[in-house]
């Protein structure tokens, strides 16, 4: 496509639960009991309420959703710097009562702490070059938002390749193994802006920012890295994500069901 990222930037060609969508509905005695309503009446009323539930949640979430821009200036990170092993790693970071990520590890790549955004405050990213950030509105649909600066820690997120062990630290210490399952790539078609709309640079298809949210946070159990993609003059040119899901829901994916032997008969 002709991209040329920034130098130490690298473009692969690759590419809710918010909440109880019934609490914002006060209950219906109406469909308490379905011996009440003639069946016909039942399912017609039954579609009627979901649907108003579809349209409420779509007015209330939609417009507050934001891909936060992962750019900006300051110190870069070390790229020589080692990586410790699990166990230092855990020692260091660790050790806090509650179940707050404390830290994201890749074997062999990198080691890295995590923060949580300020209240209210969706669209911040950590400068510091060696830390990650959770955002805590892909947390609110289930998802494992990290967030780090391109120039920073995030450099190191398109090292990561499909099939990846990544291992998420808890504040008490207790583990949780993903594995790469996919990247993709948009460019913002308002670099600067978190509610920009994107050009999606497989298929070029344009996208609002609550719709790419959707496609990339709205997927509970899952953990999504992002950060920007730099581009001739402008370090906010894109948005880089990468999604990872549980290793054992990677490795269900990836089993097969015919076996390649003679004389096997697939049932």
């Amino acid at each position: 496509m002709g991209l040329r990222p920034h130098p130490r930037l690298r473009l692969p060609g690759r590419r809710n639960d918010c909440f109880n969508l019934l609490s914002l509905w006060p209950p219906l005695a109406s469909f308490s009991d379905k011996q009440d309503l003639p069946e016909e009446r039942y399912v017609v009323l039954k579609k009627k309420s979901s649907l108003i539930l579809i349209i409420l949640a779509a007015l209330l979430l939609k417009p507050g959703t934001l891909i936060p821009v992962t750019t900006g200036s300051g110190p870069a990170f070390d790229p020589v710097r080692p990586v410790p092993s699990l166990l230092d790693f855990i020692e260091v970071i660790s050790g806090d009562a509650g179940d707050q990520i404390a830290g994201v590890y890749v074997e062999d790549l990198f080691a890295l702490p995590v923060v949580q955004q300020p209240a209210d405050q969706h669209g911040y990213v950590s400068p510091s070059p060696d830390t990650i950030t959770q955002f805590g509105m892909a947390e609110d649909y289930g998802t494992i938002g990290l967030l780090a600066h391109n120039y920073a820690a995030g450099d190191l997120f398109f090292e990561l390749e499909e099939g990846m062990e990544i291992i998420l630290i808890f504040s008490d210490s207790s583990l949780e193994r993903y594995r790469v399952s996919f990247t993709a790539s948009y460019q913002a078609l308002e670099p600067e802006n978190p509610r920009s709309a994107f050009r999606d640079l497989t298929n070029q298809n344009i996208l609002s920012a609550p719709d790419l949210f959707t496609q990339v946070y709205n997927n509970p159990g899952a953990v999504t890295f992002q950060t920007c993609i730099a581009h001739e003059n402008s370090l906010s040119w894109g948005r880089y994500f990468v999604s990872a899901i549980p290793t054992d829901e990677y490795l269900a994916s990836s089993v097969t069901t015919e076996v390649d032997f003679p004389g096997f008969v697939s049932w």
